[in-house]
């Protein structure tokens, strides 16, 4: 038995490309308080995944969108709704804010939507 039968393929590695970019723009805008390097490794991780998918990292790389959509969206009704929360009455002081982060959400929305199509999509392992 080798070692990559242990290691599943998994198609559609384009969307790794484009669920890296938001990592690399994160790691930019954070790069002063530490954030860098931490982002920019899981997109060095998308772009290992674009070489060479595995299971196991396309769940990290899910589980981070996931989470960051959630959040993301958690923040923006909280703030519609006006409930308590850690950013309450500063996303939407300015209108710019307000559209660049709705553009975000949506961003994180169909980079995760097309991860879990990945997931979908996947054949069926066969037994040999």
């Amino acid at each position: 038995m080798r070692v990559t039968d242990f290691v599943t393929r998994v198609p559609e590695t384009r969307t790794y490309v484009l669920a890296a970019i938001p990592f690399v723009l994160v790691a930019m805008y954070g790069w002063d308080d530490g954030a860098g390097p931490v982002y920019l490794a899981l997109a060095l991780l998308c772009a290992c995944q674009y070489i060479y998918p595995t299971r196991l990292a396309w769940c990290l790389v899910f589980f981070c969108f996931a989470v960051a959509s959630s959040v993301y969206a958690y923040w923006l009704v909280a703030e519609l709704l006006n409930l308590p929360s850690s950013i309450s009455g500063k996303l939407l002081a300015d209108r710019s804010d307000l559209i660049a982060y709705i553009i975000w959400l949506a961003i994180l929305f169909i980079v995760t939507w097309l991860l879990w199509g990945m997931a979908a999509s996947r054949p069926k392992a066969r037994r040999v």
